[in-house]
């Protein structure tokens, strides 16, 4: 499984045995943890420096021109496009390092077939970033996202940039050692913040961050909307941070379980604690769970470890408990709370009551609202009915039909400004017609305020948003989470709207950052039940499903294939066995952290603020691996 295709395999040293560098004119370290250092630099600076970088970047949105947003085109961002830009940096001098290293081996550079499904990956995902919806989204980055198709070919090229580069295990210290400082930095930062000394509120550092422009649009002092006492350090959003504890608090416990020098020991200890009460005040629900699953996959696999040093893994896990227990007191048991919720089924009554005429009416509330060419569709009490509004010169006219043809009575007051329903089932539904901007139209008061106008343009009735722009209006296609559109703080409904898309995309995607153009924005009935009136959705929630429809469903395939093919071989490497070596528990460390990974994408996105750490993990995992099996290969030579 972990055979590597070049003459040194053949000898069984893999490429970790080979003197590959050259001397350097500015006589740069090459021996030692300092040469190490040197040769990892883009790796140290992609886990270690990415995640903290915070800088004010002002930027054009570029969806002025839909009318589910609104009309300033000019947008602020700290989080995201920073880090995506240094990422860019970092691949092109990884792909020269790359590309170098292949000519100098003159076309026989070491090479892994599990690389295959990564680099499939890496081509589906530029071919879909040139058919774009957007190619500027994708090429540059889009709204709320900035994962340009070259942040995710950062990923690709980490991996194998370690791979080739890894000649021990000094470089695969400098890696873990480059994501344990980012995870001091972000441990610090969270649990202040969940103490309630944010670092983002003090003066000196938001002049660190912005420029004095920015700080006087926003009256000399920046504020972030994020509740008290809830962390979410450098990465943008408390769920990030969550997805982050989500796979370095696994990675923490085992380096502490399996490191041999006591500094270092120390420094992970430290490290898992300030991690943990970060990942508990980010309040995040999917990163704890994830983290608890990753631990138990740890324990299995660490079991012998575990049963030697019994008088030390018991206090730590009650350690663990205490810890957990007490932040959660902190923060009045909302932890526990939110843990309880995240399953619950929508709060759905249905009422039934009997009118005057004997008619039986079921309260089921405003079902469905669309427009058509004739006019505005809704159903409200389970009655179906389409109204068109008739306007020439000074006199108007409403008209209502039914599902079935018939007219419904409707009835004006005396000066022809409000119009009700005599029917039992639409009693609470008032229409008014009148202008709205410059157009005649009506309002329909129907659990809400509804505003439409018809378009002559495009010959059918428009819903006015939010934004005063004029919009059709759908009921999008849906899968699955019926009654449990609520599921996972409103992801359900997003989930169900966003499955139907991955028929459309099954080989080459809409194009790196273009969800926000594929997602059913019109939907705006469904959008406004579960939250998320006058909301742009420009992610998914769900990494597999953000790969699907951005890259491809294919792309997805690909990425599954490697991340299961890497398990496997980590399996066989780690499972049951007495680790002993330092390479080893590199290897063990970084297959545990990135099944958290695994488990948070499920409900979270790849982000710039995550993702990068996630992919140095893997690329020094992988390349532990195949050190691990050239070294067990040779013992067993040995002992022929």
């Amino acid at each position: 499984m972990w055979d590597v295709l070049s003459k040194e395999s053949e000898k069984g040293t893999m490429n970790m045995g080979k003197k590959y560098y050259r001397k350097s004119k500015w006589k740069l370290p090459q021996e030692g943890y300092p040469g190490a250092w040197i040769r990892m630099l883009p790796v140290v600076l992609m886990v270690g420096l990415v995640p903290l970088i915070v800088r004010e970047y002002k930027h054009e949105s570029g969806l002025t021109g839909y009318p589910w947003y609104g009309s300033n085109d000019e947008a602020y961002e700290f989080f995201l496009a920073s880090k995506s830009v240094v990422l860019m940096l970092l691949l092109f001098v990884m792909a020269g390092c790359v590309f170098v290293r292949i000519w100098r081996e003159r076309g026989k550079a070491p090479f892994a077939k599990i690389l295959i499904p990564l680099f499939i990956y890496g081509g589906l995902a530029f071919l879909s970033a040139c058919f774009s919806v957007k190619k500027e989204f994708s090429f540059s980055g889009g709204v709320e996202q900035f994962e340009s198709v070259w942040v995710l070919l950062s990923y690709v090229f980490v991996v194998y940039y370690v791979f080739l580069y890894v000649r021990n295990t000094l470089e695969l210290q400098v890696v873990a050692d480059a994501i344990c400082f980012s995870s001091s930095v972000i441990g610090i930062i969270g649990t202040l913040q969940g103490l309630g000394i944010d670092l983002f509120s003090f003066h000196w550092y938001q002049e660190l961050i912005t420029t004095k422009q920015f700080l006087a649009m926003c009256g000399g002092k920046l504020t972030l909307n994020f509740a008290e006492n809830t962390a979410y350090a450098t990465l943008y959003n408390p769920n990030y941070l969550g997805v982050f504890g989500s796979f370095v608090v696994p990675f923490l416990t085992m380096l502490f379980l399996f490191e041999k020098n006591k500094w270092r020991r120390l420094w992970h200890g430290c490290n898992f604690v300030l991690v943990v009460i970060a990942l508990l005040s980010s309040h995040s629900r999917a990163g704890l769970i994830a983290a608890i699953a990753a631990l138990c996959v740890a324990i299995i696999f660490a079991i012998r470890k575990l049963l030697k040093w019994w008088y030390l893994a018991v206090p730590a896990v009650n350690f663990a408990v205490v810890l957990v227990l007490l932040v959660n007191a902190y923060n009045d048991n909302l932890i526990f709370d939110r843990l309880k919720n995240i399953f619950a089924p929508d709060n759905v009554t249905v009422a039934e009551e009997i009118a005057e005429d004997g008619t039986v009416v079921r309260k089921t509330g405003l079902t469905e609202m669309y427009t058509t060419p004739d006019g505005v569709v809704f159903t409200y009490h389970e009655m179906s009915l389409q109204v068109t509004l008739y306007n020439s010169g000074d006199s108007y006219g409403m008209y209502a039909v039914d599902a079935q043809g018939n007219q419904v009575e409707l009835s004006p007051n005396e000066d022809g400004t409000e119009f009700t329903f005599t029917h039992p089932a639409l009693r609470d539904v008032k229409i008014f017609p009148g202008y709205i901007g410059d157009k005649f139209g009506m309002k329909i008061q129907a659990a809400g305020e509804w505003r439409f106008v018809y378009n002559e343009e495009k010959g059918r009735y428009q819903y006015v948003t939010g934004f005063d722009k004029e919009s059709d209006m759908v009921m999008a296609p849906a899968f699955g989470f019926e009654n449990h559109q609520r599921t996972f703080s409103g992801r359900g409904y997003i989930w169900s709207r966003t499955l139907p898309l991955l028929k459309e995309h099954l080989f080459l995607g809409s194009g790196p950052d273009t969800f926000v153009l594929e997602f059913p924005q019109e939907d705006y009935l469904r959008m406004k039940q579960n939250g998320y009136e006058n909301v742009i959705m420009t992610k998914p929630h769900s990494w597999y499903l953000q790969v699907g429809v951005q890259t491809g469903v294919l792309s997805l395939l690909c990425l599954l294939v490697f991340y299961g093919w890497y398990a496997v071989g980590c399996i066989r490497l780690y499972a049951f066995r007495k680790l002993n070596t330092q390479a080893e528990a590199f290897g063990m460390a970084a297959f545990i952290g990135s099944i958290g990974y695994m488990i948070s994408g499920i409900s979270n996105d790849s982000m710039v603020v995550t993702a990068p750490v996630f992919w140095g993990m893997v690329a020094l995992g992988f390349a532990a691996n195949i050190l691990v099996a050239s070294q067990r290969k040779t013992e067993a030579e040995q002992v022929k």
